[in-house]
């Protein structure tokens, strides 16, 4: 077997009793199914890797620390990346996306590929579920629509790690960014987190927006969706009380949220998990 750095090169749907591949312009999109409790020992993958956690959850083990990854997530990390993973009781369904040859600019590797990276965003993950229909029901119309869906996925996730024009993130942004996704049931007001900065509120909503590209608020409601799609993949979990424990006045209100981050409502796509 090939060895890199003493981790083994393996397929990155590894371990999945069912996968659905297909490879197109260069890049190779597959849907993987990982079993609960199973455990990848470190290894490598020949090709930069990019993926979207649809269900499920898991641990990944790198040089640089741990990676959680949870429903919503988009991980990425470079060819030869040395990791192992750890499944939790549910298992995991991901959307992975392999470039497979040197690419033109439509695909940026260079931007999206230099680092391991793991960031909650439901955003992806809608377009991670519109992958998978296509894959797993394709018609003479789903190459066209993969194309489209993947580099869309792709300039999403290039935008999201490319510098702002407003340059560097103050040190500041670390710790509110910290403070939402803790609190995110019931965040801190504006004037808490300015506080915490140690500037204007105005200022702190300006850069907030700058460097992410959405309100603070609109950032919370998509830590909670997030949330609540792990959630309601536990058994006899109920939307309504799901709604409330995600800190939503009630189930009308997070109904509509979810619907915006993910495109369909929550109880269609649980019913999608099974």
């Amino acid at each position: 077997m090939i060895e890199v750095m003493s981790a083994p090169v393996v397929p990155v749907s590894l371990g999945s009793p069912t996968v659905v591949v297909r490879e197109l312009r260069g890049l190779r999109t597959l849907l993987a199914d990982f079993p609960a409790a199973l455990h990848l020992p470190r290894h490598a993958h020949e090709h930069a890797t990019m993926a979207v956690v649809l269900s499920g959850r898991f641990r990944k083990q790198l040089a640089t620390g741990i990676q959680e990854a949870c429903p919503g997530s988009l991980i990425s990390e470079p060819p030869g990346e040395r990791h192992s993973n750890w499944f939790g009781p549910q298992g995991a369904r991901v959307v992975l996306l392999q470039p497979l040859q040197p690419q033109d600019d439509e695909v940026p590797s260079h931007t999206l590929f230099a680092r391991p990276r793991a960031a909650v965003d439901p955003w992806a993950a809608a377009l991670g579920r519109r992958i998978a229909e296509e894959l797993t029901s394709p018609d003479d119309l789903s190459a066209l629509a993969l194309h489209g869906l993947t580099l869309e996925l792709l300039v999403r996730a290039a935008r999201e790690r490319s510098p702002p024009s407003g340059g560097r993130p103050p040190p500041w942004l670390a710790r509110i960014e910290e403070l939402l996704r803790v609190h995110f049931v019931h965040p801190p007001s504006m004037e808490h987190l300015a506080h915490e900065a140690g500037v204007h509120p105005v200022h702190v909503a300006r850069v907030f927006r700058r460097h992410h590209g959405c309100t603070a608020a609109s950032h919370v409601r998509r830590l909670r969706v997030a949330w609540a799609q792990e959630q309601l993949l536990r058994p006899g979990a109920s939307l309504a009380a799901v709604a409330l424990a995600a800190g939503f006045s009630d189930q009308s209100q997070f109904s509509r949220a979810f619907r915006q981050v993910v495109g369909v409502s929550p109880a269609r796509w649980r019913r999608e998990q099974v």
